[in-house]
């Protein structure tokens, strides 16, 4: 089983995460996106700062996708299910339902692919 690390969590494919962990992560990711918008609504009349925060939120942005994706992959697997389909995350529409899918989905207490069941959060 790989070391449970914050970089683990947000950027390996590898290993199993538990509902609990998988929608505490995605709600992380919104928190630096959330801050980003307010600083660019605040410096809307100053094109040069509005420049600066726009091009922060595209870094963001990017990182983000990177680790909700690599979360929705952990979490797949740990409902024995393939990676791939972590795919449906970008998809409108389907992202939402998708989402609460796997949030809400147990655990598969069985030992798979990927690793042993995760007893604890």
């Amino acid at each position: 089983m790989p070391e449970r690390t914050l970089f683990w969590l947000f950027f390996s494919f590898k290993g199993r995460i538990r509902r609990k962990t998988f929608a505490v992560a995605a709600g992380f990711l919104l928190l630096p996106q959330i801050w980003l918008v307010v600083q660019l609504l605040k410096n809307e009349a100053n094109p040069q700062a509005l420049a600066f925060w726009g091009f922060m939120i595209i870094l963001v942005v990017i990182v983000s996708l990177w680790s909700i994706f690599s979360l929705f992959v952990k979490r797949l697997h740990d409902l024995n299910l393939p990676g791939a389909l972590a795919i449906l995350a970008f998809f409108s529409g389907i992202n939402i339902l998708f989402f609460l899918f796997l949030a809400f989905m147990p655990s598969s207490k069985a030992t798979n692919d990927h690793g042993p069941p995760i007893t604890s959060d």
